[in-house]
């Protein structure tokens, strides 16, 4: 199930990634979390979340956006266990690159839909 999630997800970044700039790549998380944020649940407590990732890079300390995770019966459960597996990936890399990403999931409110 692990290896699955993590394939998503990967799939999902380099979907991203695939833009020609980093505003390209900022315009489609904007593109995606507006989705997002019109999603309709069949519980009422469920949300979309947003996956995103703070590089390890010296000087690179923002954090991206890389995937809107839903589907799930539980979108931050599902979403925690994607950001743990990656982390814990980052972590066991850290001796090959010598610095490690950290990952985390933020929920999309309906809410306060932006235009």
């Amino acid at each position: 199930m692990r290896r699955a999630i993590l394939v998503a997800v990967a799939l999902c970044c380099f979907v991203i990634a695939q833009s020609a700039s980093a505003g390209d790549v900022e315009e489609n998380a904007r593109v995606m979390e507006k989705a997002a944020r019109s999603l309709t649940f069949s519980l009422p407590d469920n949300r979309a979340y947003m996956l995103e990732k703070q590089s390890g890079l010296v000087g690179d300390a923002g954090w991206s956006q890389l995937a809107v995770i839903f589907g799930y019966v539980d979108n931050g459960a599902a979403c925690r266990d994607i950001a743990d597996a990656l982390t814990e990936k980052s972590v066991l890399l850290r001796k090959v690159y010598g610095f490690a990403d950290k990952f985390e999931c933020n929920p999309i409110d309906r809410k306060d839909a932006r235009e």
